[in-house]
């Protein structure tokens, strides 16, 4: 990967994202952030360390109050491998403590109250439900009935969603407190059910994102097909390919049920969002040699988060953090001042303040980054004339400005809802 960020595409509107990406911040209001970097660009970038002694890390998840979950790591190698925790103001992570027996921990996102929810192995290598708090390590209970399973995403209420086979096919399912509930099975008009998974829960924990898989049957034989499958506060709503588009792969589900995630049509991945099972295709960045493009998760002033890469679902060998707002795509990596060698490959999340998180890779190695949107200053009055003694004329009154912000030229939707967290893909299950 070159040291320099790539370049977008000439012609793309980058200064009307910047203005409402500004205006973003101003509407927000004071929100924390982990530290204060040199003060030019639309964002200020935290470099996200790896644990004390080890060398590699990213960060996969942000909560509302900035803290973020990700991994950790002493090496290249895929094991040993920890679950971090960046606690809001601090930069260097806190590995989060192994099963026992364990070498291999990863979180995928945190509640309000940080408690990290994510994937472990167990004693003999099998994939279990975990959840971590700073000091404690936990097996989540499963529908399996070997236990086995993923905590794919956890809601800031604390609703955890996991994934698992229950003895008859892949399902899914949530924890509340220390009981596991399977989702309600979905009933497609046609063709026999065989698995479903989910990628998501919204931050409220009312709504699930995930997939089903139906084979249908087509004369003398049969052709599975992938239904987009929403679970609303319980209850599933499928949508029929026709609808969805090819290649489904949602990423993150916001509290208004909007979907974000990825189509693949033809050769290439495309970032896109489903608003009732319609499919809505994201303006391509068009930065050279990344043709694969993912959205991974949104938030309440209409900001999608995902990655432009060369290889799909991939950054690791060239990627680039992007964002679009109604529709305008941008390269994170244009808004901000990198460090010499530094380069934001991927974006995995981003809260209602609009920090984003994400992988960035550095002249040391691969570590985990926080964006902070800059928050644009009051402007400062001008001094009160001195008294007068004649008679004053009241100035004319003027329109008060809007909050809302002015959409991009070319854009395809605003997105008003709420930031959801992104999983890497649906990940397979033990039995």
């Amino acid at each position: 990967m070159s040291p320099t960020p790539p370049t977008a595409r000439p012609g793309l509107s980058r200064l009307a994202l910047c203005s409402t990406l500004a205006l973003v911040c101003t509407l927000t209001g004071a929100h924390t952030s982990h530290a204060d970097e040199p003060d030019s660009g639309e964002y200020t970038l935290t470099l996200l360390q790896p644990a004390d002694g080890h060398t590699v890390a990213a960060a996969y998840g942000i909560n509302e109050s900035g803290d973020v979950t990700g991994i950790t790591r002493p090496g290249s190698a895929a094991q040993p491998q920890q679950a971090a925790l960046w606690t809001t103001g601090t930069t260097r992570a806190t590995a989060l403590p192994q099963l026992n027996d364990s070498r291999f921990g990863r979180g995928f996102d945190l509640s309000a109250t940080t408690t990290v929810a994510g994937e472990a192995f167990d004693a003999a290598g099998v994939s279990v439900p975990v959840a971590w708090t700073k000091d404690s390590v936990a097996q989540l209970p499963s529908v399996s009935p070997l236990g086995r399973g993923v905590a794919v995403d956890i809601a800031e209420t604390g609703r955890v969603l996991g994934v698992a086979h229950d003895g008859a096919m892949g399902v899914a399912y949530v924890i509340d407190g220390t009981t596991p509930t399977a989702l309600a099975a979905p009933s497609p008009d046609e063709g026999t059910l065989s698995s479903y998974r989910a990628a998501a829960i919204s931050p409220d924990g009312r709504w699930v994102a995930g997939v089903s898989w139906v084979d249908v049957p087509h004369g003398d034989h049969s052709h599975r097909e992938s239904l987009l499958t929403i679970w609303q506060d319980g209850r599933p709503i499928t949508w029929e390919p026709e609808d969805h588009g090819p290649g489904i792969s949602p990423a993150g589900i916001l509290d208004s049920g909007l979907v974000v995630g990825t189509v693949k049509p033809r050769k290439h991945a495309v970032a896109a969002t489903w608003r009732d099972g319609t499919l809505t295709t994201l303006t391509d960045p068009g930065i050279e040699g990344f043709p694969h493009v993912t959205a991974t998760a949104g938030n309440t002033s209409g900001l999608i988060v995902g990655t432009a890469s060369r290889f799909e679902g991939n950054s690791g060998f060239g990627g680039a953090a992007v964002a679009w707002r109604d529709g305008t795509p941008v390269d994170l990596n244009t808004l901000v001042t990198l460090p010499e060698g530094v380069t934001l490959q991927d974006a995995r999340d981003i809260n209602g303040a609009g920090q984003i998180v994400g992988t960035a890779r550095t002249a040391e190695g691969t570590v985990g980054y926080l964006l902070t949107p800059r928050r644009t200053p009051a402007p400062t009055p001008n001094p009160s004339p001195g008294p007068s003694t004649g008679p004053t004329t009241a100035p004319a009154p003027s329109s008060a400005p809007t909050a809302a912000p002015t959409p991009s030229p070319g854009a395809t939707r605003g997105i008003p809802a709420h930031p959801a967290p992104s999983r890497p893909g649906l990940p397979g299950t033990g039995d």
